[in-house]
């Protein structure tokens, strides 16, 4: 699953965009699903990647932004819980804070989140005399207390979660995150479940490695279309790295691939995002025109994997429609 952050279905040419944004969607999407009226069920990032993953509203978890965490059964029900019962190697390489499985108490899914084992002995025994949320609140506070150790002694400088937004040179780059999820890939002897979530298109200024439609502009205003669309172009670019490696190691027939986005620009909801689905022998290649929602995706993907689909989960497989 490869979420990018505040992408407008109606700024990609594979949506019908006047500019050519995305090249390689279009080409995926000739093979694909393709979802014509996607909505997320959140405008901020944290809720829609909740809703995502555990097929639940935010208005059933309360998850929505942080300080916001998953509390009693809602933080084991999730799928990459479910995959993971099912032998699948779990990683998501996303975003500190805002999109990080731990701080937002997701537990026993993802085996690795953001270079973070989630597996911890001592947690574990804590875990079994104390509710999940005060478990999480135990780890955050010692990751806390150590990073101010940290910070005091010149070790290591302390990270502000607020400034970790406006300075987008500080987190992993997205073409990292891409290499690392082909690395897993490559060198995994269980099937994976990847989520990614890419940052490169999130306001309110942008900074993309192509310069087609902003080539010798100044960016000096929030929101300036023509680097927005560079940016959405410049994510198109990498869907299209990984989609060439996935085929040069010879995994691209036998991979799901789901392109999607946590919101529209400038975190709206009521806008159309997109969602492309790529299925293993091209299966399922249309274009669905029914409303559908990011509570739908964990639904179809296990429905597709013919895993039983729990009763907790509140969206329905896009597939039945």
């Amino acid at each position: 699953v490869i979420t990018a952050d505040g992408v407008d279905a109606s700024h990609l040419s594979v949506y019908g965009y006047e500019r050519e944004t995305s090249p390689n969607l279009r080409k995926l999407a000739e093979s694909a699903l393709v979802a014509e009226n996607a909505f997320s069920n959140s405008s901020n990032t944290s809720g829609s990647i909740i809703s995502l993953l555990n097929s639940k509203p935010p208005a059933s978890t309360r998850v929505l932004y942080p300080p916001d965490i998953l509390r009693g059964s809602d933080a084991y029900q999730h799928l990459p819980g479910l995959l993971r019962l099912n032998n699948y190697y779990t990683v998501q390489l996303s975003f500190p804070h805002y999109v990080d499985a731990y701080t937002l108490n997701l537990r026993d899914g993802f085996m690795l989140a953001n270079n973070k084992k989630l597996v911890n002995p001592i947690l574990v025994q804590v875990n079994r005399v104390l509710r999940a949320e005060y478990t999480n609140f135990l780890y955050d506070l010692a990751n806390r207390l150590i990073d101010r150790l940290r910070h005091i002694f010149y070790i290591k400088k302390m990270e502000n979660p607020a400034l970790v937004i406006t300075n987008m040179a500080d987190i992993l780059p997205d073409s990292v995150k891409i290499d690392e999820l082909i690395n897993v890939l490559d060198h995994s002897s269980q099937p994976v479940f990847a989520h990614i979530h890419l940052m490169g298109t999130h306001g309110t200024a942008f900074n993309p490695a192509q310069r087609t439609f902003s080539k010798d502009m100044q960016q000096d205003e929030e929101w300036m279309i023509d680097f927005y669309d560079d940016a959405i172009l410049t994510y198109d670019a990498y869907i299209g790295e990984l989609v060439e490696a996935l085929k040069a190691s010879g995994q691209f027939d036998r991979t799901m691939l789901i392109l999607y986005s946590d919101h529209a620009m400038q975190f709206q909801s009521k806008e159309r995002i997109p969602l492309i689905i790529h299925f293993p022998g091209q299966d399922y290649q249309t274009r669905v025109l029914t409303d559908v929602q990011n509570l739908d995706i964990a639904p179809t993907l296990l429905d597709y994997l013919e895993i039983p689909v729990p009763e907790w989960m509140e969206g329905d497989s896009i597939l039945q429609l």
